[in-house]
């Protein structure tokens, strides 16, 4: 029977093109489906759930907002797709587009920049929905979260952005990489990565999009915070037993005190935990950590390679 619940929720995802993530971020903000729950918690749902899923993710993707149009029924979504001229035809696999990616995230880049600006909220949330949908999630982090996070940067160190503008989307970008990194599934045998800000940074947006990055490439990635000093770093690190750690550094800083945390941290691990750092403010106080350090990668796709390294190790 369609109400009956009784399919995984990876079954749906490959069936909706939608990932995990999404489904339980429609689920837990809109009530986009309701799905059953067996004795260990493992949601369940119906044939019925699928097919909402699928329109709704065809909505999305002719731009309606899914904070709106969650609670509409089947025959009046099944409406707004034909109207909108949208094909009802449902990605099998992941879902992820493979062609014409650059100008969905320019175009999703904009949007988000627009609603910076216009200090909307519920813009900026409902277009990062939308990223989900649309990119994979090294186009979610290279093409969009990466230039996002540092046109928000330039604009507020040239006095073009209010500090409530700034203080607005960051908090909705950690909180949407957060929910992104809680849910990610990752085999317990795999190398595990500590993320943090170090000592007097507390830009969070580099060090959770690291987070991401390691759990895309198989790791487990445990995000600990901003602005820790070496000992707490080190004791999180031995804690949990990591194969690397990951600091970014984004605010401009006194190159020194930087580099005395770092050989603390060093220190306190007894220099056996490769050290990664990167961060926009990295290049200007390279040659004082070159020493301490393990690797600076310049790009997303450089720190990727790293982390293959490491766990080839």
């Amino acid at each position: 029977m369609q109400d009956e619940k009784i399919h995984p929720i990876r079954y749906v995802a490959k069936q909706t093109g939608l990932s995990t993530h999404v489904i339980r971020a429609w689920e837990k903000r809109y009530g986009a489906v309701k799905p059953a729950r067996t004795d260990t918690n493992r949601r369940l749902y119906s044939d019925f759930d699928v097919r909402r899923l699928q329109l709704l993710h065809q909505a999305v993707n002719a731009k309606h907002s899914i904070g709106l149009i969650a609670v509409f029924d089947i025959d009046k979504l099944q409406r707004l797709i034909a109207d909108a001229l949208v094909p009802v035809a449902f990605p099998k696999g992941n879902g992820h587009k493979t062609n014409g990616h650059a100008p969905v995230a320019r175009e999703l880049l904009n949007d988000s920049l627009t609603a910076v600006k216009r200090l909307d909220a519920r813009e900026l949330e409902e277009t990062l929905d939308r990223a989900l949908v649309s990119l994979t999630r090294t186009q979610l982090l290279e093409d969009l979260i990466v230039p996002l996070s540092h046109q928000i940067g330039e604009w507020w160190r040239d006095g073009e952005l209010k500090i409530v503008n700034e203080h607005m989307s960051s908090t909705i970008l950690r909180s949407f990489l957060g929910e992104i990194l809680r849910s990610a599934e990752v085999s317990p045998e795999s190398p595990k990565l500590l993320a943090a800000t170090p000592s007097g940074q507390q830009h969070e947006l580099g060090a959770l999009t690291a987070a991401l990055v390691a759990t895309d490439a198989g790791w487990q990635a445990t995000y600990v915070g901003p602005n820790l000093p070496a000992e707490e770093i080190a004791l999180a690190a031995k804690t949990l037993q990591v194969k690397a750690i990951a600091l970014s550094i984004v605010y401009q800083c006194d190159a020194k005190v930087i580099q005395r945390e770092l050989e603390r941290l060093q220190r306190f691990t007894a220099n056996q935990i490769p050290l990664i750092i990167g961060g926009r403010a990295v290049a200007t106080i390279y040659h004082h950590i070159k020493s301490v350090v393990d690797c600076c990668p310049a790009n997303i796709p450089a720190f990727r390679a790293e982390l293959e390294k490491i766990s080839a190790q």
